[in-house]
């Protein structure tokens, strides 16, 4: 029987910075999607089938977070900042080490790094919950 241990969840973070790396602050989750498009190829050749082939590969993560204005960590106003001013950012998908708030990468694991612009922000309030 295979003893293998999952990955917790509380352990994956996104990172943004590129020699600093700083975890995304009071997350809650994260997502990591990998696509491949793919192109049709078919002629008549091709019979009563659609012929594919290889297209081109694309990623997106997505986060989502506690609302925190807290000036050390990578809150609501530098992530708004960084969308407004159109910046490219580095993200880091990653293990994180060490404890909050001073996270960092574990480098001995798999490493997921790109860069990429924010395409949207959004922030929601309900009654009774913590803003996200």
């Amino acid at each position: 029987m295979a003893t293998a241990n999952p990955i917790e969840g509380k352990d994956l973070m996104v990172f943004i910075g590129t020699t600093t790396k700083k975890a995304i602050a009071l997350s809650k989750s994260h997502k990591l999607s990998l696509s491949h498009a793919t192109r049709e190829k078919s002629s008549k050749d091709s019979g009563e089938w659609i012929e594919k082939t290889k297209g081109r590969k694309g990623w997106e993560i997505t986060a989502d977070c506690l609302v925190t204005y807290d000036a050390s960590a990578n809150n609501w106003e530098a992530l708004f900042d960084a969308y407004n001013n159109r910046e490219l950012v580095t993200l880091t998908w990653a293990l994180a080490s060490g404890t909050s708030p001073d996270w960092t990468v574990d480098s001995t694991k798999d490493i997921y790094v790109g860069t990429a612009y924010i395409e949207k922000l959004e922030k929601n309030a309900t009654d009774g919950g913590d803003v996200s």
